[in-house]
């Protein structure tokens, strides 16, 4: 039984699989079972933008924009890009950006309505603002399932 055990716990699950997975054309990205996702990220890759370079983080979610200084007004157009590279990769990374408060507020009210948080407790002055900290001290439960606010309307 051992023996088998063994066996089972070396075998690679996804080997059942295999008709059902494409190669992507770059770097020989492995996706599947899903062959519709090989179109989406071919889709993604021929996207084409003005104002900020964009890096990849997964198949088909995921990226960082570069070359965007947030501290500053964007003009219209570049908002609208972030929105349409927002919508096509889902969630969307700026590194490197140094922003007080205020920019921080600034640049996220050209989306939408900013929300206050009804947990987690932020500036007087600031309301929409939360800080998420993790440390050797604060428990957390982004490892499991969480719904965060989507149950308000």
């Amino acid at each position: 039984v051992s023996a088998e055990r063994e066996v089972l716990a070396t075998k690679d699950a996804a080997s059942a699989l295999e008709g059902t997975r494409r190669l992507v054309s770059d770097q020989s990205v492995q996706v599947g079972p899903l062959s519709h996702l090989v179109e989406e990220r071919d889709t993604l890759l021929k996207m084409q933008w003005e104002h900020f370079d964009v890096e990849m983080l997964g198949t088909t979610v995921g990226a960082v924009l570069n070359g965007l200084d947030l501290s500053k007004e964007l003009p219209g157009e570049a908002t609208d890009e972030v929105q349409r590279a927002l919508d096509a990769y889902k969630v969307v990374f700026f590194r490197d950006q140094h922003l007080t408060p205020d920019q921080h507020l600034s640049f996220a009210r050209r989306f939408g309505a900013l929300e206050v948080h009804p947990f987690i407790p932020s500036s007087d002055k600031r309301p929409e603002l939360v800080r998420f900290t993790k440390d050797a001290d604060t428990g957390g439960y982004e490892n499991i399932w969480h719904h965060d606010v989507t149950w308000r309307e």
